[in-house]
């Protein structure tokens, strides 16, 4: 539900925006979008991206790099309200991040 109707703004966009709907208003407003994509990601504790790379922290791939599961075991050595999640590290892997 939560989901519906925060992409519910996009059709919200689409009926009031003029221009909505195009790559020029997506490359003006890349930056302000792809904020707001992130504080989503950061307050479900990027969800999305744990629902494929499930028990990340437990069940490392022998193709991470060392450093990268030392950095993983540290971050859930933490308390859970001190872990950092997944776009902390990994900002702008699924999508490039905007630079400005």
């Amino acid at each position: 539900m939560i989901k519906k109707i925060i992409v519910s703004k996009d059709l919200y966009g689409f009926l009031t925006i003029d221009g909505f709907n195009t790559q020029e208003w997506l490359d003006e407003n890349r930056k302000e979008q792809a904020d707001h994509a992130l504080k989503y990601f950061k307050s479900t504790d990027s969800a999305n991206c744990q629902h494929c790379h499930t028990r990340i922290y437990e069940n490392q791939p022998e193709s991470m790099k060392k450093m990268a599961k030392r950095m993983h075991e540290r971050n859930f050595k933490k308390e859970a309200d001190k872990r950092k999640t997944c776009v902390d590290c990994h900002k702008g892997v699924a999508h490039v991040y905007p630079k400005g």
